[in-house]
C-alpha cells in the first residue's frame, strides 16, 4: 500500500511540475551615451532571434 501510494505521489508531483512558463518584466534603460545595437534577454531554451536596439537615454518597457 506504501509503495503503491508513493508511486501515485511521485506522478502527481512529475506531471505537476511539467509545462510551467518563467515570466518576468523587465524595464530597461540604456544610461549610456552610445547606442546599444543589439540587446537579447531570452532564455537558453528559446531559438528565435529577438533583439532590441536603445538609442541613449531610451527605455523600453
Amino acid at each position: 500500500m506504501k509503495k503503491l501510494l508513493f508511486t501515485i505521489s511521485l506522478i502527481i508531483i512529475t506531471l505537476s511540475s511539467c509545462e510551467r512558463v518563467n515570466m518576468a518584466d523587465f524595464i530597461i534603460t540604456n544610461n549610456s551615451d552610445f547606442q546599444v545595437d543589439s540587446l537579447k534577454i531570452e532564455p537558453n531554451a528559446n531559438s528565435e532571434n529577438k533583439y532590441i536596439s536603445l538609442k541613449p537615454s531610451e527605455q523600453v518597457n
